[in-house]
């Protein structure tokens, strides 16, 4: 039979970028075919639009004369498992290719009415509960901005207990599951022993961010760790001070005590290595750009062609229409303001605005839930955009886009 559908299998992702670039990969086998050809790049558009919805009637039998460059692209495509043909039969309705699209839950039209189900976006809140700290880090205005880090303010300002527990109260319709408790030292915060009391009346999932130069008394530290649902993570960002203190470190010997090293350099990772060596402690590794180190960012950081080739079909879905890292996480400041991004503008203030509110304007106008590489130079004429790992805090610091060794 001449007249034929083309489809393409639900499990393929299809991209296309303008003025005639053509991308398909299984997410199967991971198999990848590329394009750069006028007349592909047109059947693909038309093929994906929504019109069409990835299935198209073609004349199959005088294809190879009409346009012989999709005919050959129609077979490739097949001999790769990524697409087919089926008849089309005299009499019969167009077959339907089944798609799954994530889904943002939004709300009205405007800020004055927010439903409760807009709250289910949210799924972390960090508070920064003061910003009193002793110390004069040379890189304390950087490390914040970059990952949910200690930081020092400028004056002795305290988020109060009240006002936090208020906060989470208002969240009882969100898909809250973990809080982040950190600030300057929130070992000096005067209701510490009150918060965490009240806090362990919830159920989700709370993190206790300390600087290790904070701690000279692991005796402070006990309160916190009687519940089991709680984790204390201690920030490393200056690796000479936790030597110091490695008896403390070495006391801490609990499987609810994590350590996060900031590193900068190779060198940094070599004498974490040696330094946990033997320890139990469950370890994470948070890369931290310093203005000098971006070779080491390029040679560690930097996503390759082969990387992105194991990323799952969920994950390049949900790239294309939001920002995993910062999606469904806000940030609260010791005098109240909200943030969705601490890079960015803040979102209100909870003593003044309802949460609800906020989250209504970081869809509608904010700049890191929502923003994809998609939408970024030189991103945007990249094939493999939504394959790549989201934008992050180390984009806007490097004040470059693209860390990958893709995009030149």
């Amino acid at each position: 039979m001449d007249r034929q559908w083309f489809y393409f299998d639900n499990y393929v992702y299809v991209n296309n970028v303008a003025p005639n670039k053509v991308l398909l990969y299984n997410t199967l086998n991971h198999d990848m075919l590329t394009y750069q050809n006028d007349s592909i790049y047109t059947f693909v558009k038309e093929l994906t639009s929504i019109e069409n919805n990835n299935i198209m009637e073609v004349e199959w039998n005088t294809l190879h004369k009409t346009n012989p460059d999709v005919y050959g692209f129609i077979i490739e495509a097949r001999s790769h498992y990524m697409g087919d043909l089926l008849p089309v039969p005299e009499h019969g309705k167009k077959p339907v290719v089944f798609q799954s699209e994530p889904m943002i839950l939004r709300e009205g039209h405007s800020y004055y009415y927010q439903g409760d189900s807009i709250l289910h976006n949210i799924t972390e809140m960090t508070f920064y509960i003061n910003e009193t700290c002793s110390f004069n880090c040379g890189l304390c205005n950087q490390y914040y901005k970059q990952a949910v880090c200690c930081h020092k303010g400028d004056g002795d300002k305290e988020l109060s207990c009240d006002a936090i527990l208020s906060c989470l109260n208002s969240l009882q319709e969100a898909s809250l599951f973990k809080v982040n408790i950190t600030g300057g030292n929130i070992l000096a915060y005067g209701s510490l022993g009150k918060l965490v009391e009240k806090l362990n009346g919830f159920s989700f999932k709370k993190v206790y961010k300390i600087n290790t130069k904070h701690i000279t008394d692991i005796e402070k530290l006990y309160p916190i760790l009687q519940d089991s649902r709680n984790t204390i993570e201690l920030l490393c960002t200056d690796r000479q001070e936790l030597e110091n203190r490695r008896i403390i470190y070495t006391g801490l010997n609990s499987e609810n005590v994590q350590i996060n090293f900031f590193v900068q350099s190779a060198n940094d990772l070599n004498w974490i290595e040696t330094f946990c060596k033997g320890q139990e402690q469950n370890i994470n590794l948070t890369p931290f750009y310093n203005g000098d180190n971006y070779k080491f960012f390029q040679e560690n950081i930097f996503v390759s062609k082969e990387e992105i080739k194991q990323v799952p079909y969920k994950s390049i879905k949900r790239n294309s229409i939001l920002n995993n890292y910062f999606f469904g996480s806000l940030i609260c400041m010791p005098n109240g303001d909200v943030y969705s991004n601490l890079n960015d503008c803040s979102l209100g203030n909870i003593k003044k605005q309802s949460v609800a509110s906020m989250v209504f304007k970081e869809l509608e106008e904010g700049g890191s839930w929502l923003r994809i590489r998609r939408n970024v130079k030189p991103c945007n004429e990249c094939l493999y955009a939504s394959m790549c790992p989201p934008l992050s805090n180390y984009e806007q610091a490097i004040k470059k886009n693209n860390l990958c060794t893709i995009v030149k």
